[in-house]
């Protein structure tokens, strides 16, 4: 899948987050574009992840954000990591994608910013694992 202005105007992206784009990542490789997201906002590089994974991968990266993140860190990383489980799998037959969508990238954000520790390095991990998901969808559908 190959990210766009067009494509970001479509799914909402912000208007900060769209200009940037424009200046640092219109060109680039869908993999490389989340790669510079994430070394500037994880939560552009996690919007962006979401909107380019099928859901049925969007439901395995919201379970592997929350099991690496380890959910018994901190109450309220615990109560997020659950939302996020929750809202992934209970909406994956769901035809409401954009809405699932949204409430995972809520759940996932609130997630990293209650963990309290090593949180770049659990950053990474979880995007890692989300280009992981992309790059075998790519192979899939070639």
């Amino acid at each position: 899948m190959k990210v766009t202005k067009e494509f970001l105007k479509k799914h909402k992206a912000c208007k900060n987050g769209l200009n940037w784009w424009i200046l640092n990542c219109e060109g680039l490789s869908t993999e490389n574009q989340i790669k510079k997201l994430l070394a500037h906002d994880f939560n552009w590089a996690n919007w962006l992840m979401l909107r380019v994974l099928s859901l049925e991968n969007v439901v395995k990266y919201a379970e592997y954000a929350v099991e690496y993140v380890n959910c018994e860190t901190t109450p309220s990383a615990k109560f997020f990591a659950e939302c996020a489980t929750d809202c992934a799998t209970d909406c994956a037959t769901e035809y409401r994608k954009h809405n699932t969508i949204v409430l995972v990238e809520f759940s996932i954000c609130n997630v990293i910013n209650n963990v309290g520790h090593n949180i770049e390095f659990i950053k990474n991990k979880i995007i890692n694992y989300g280009l992981k998901l992309y790059e075998n969808e790519e192979e899939n559908t070639k």
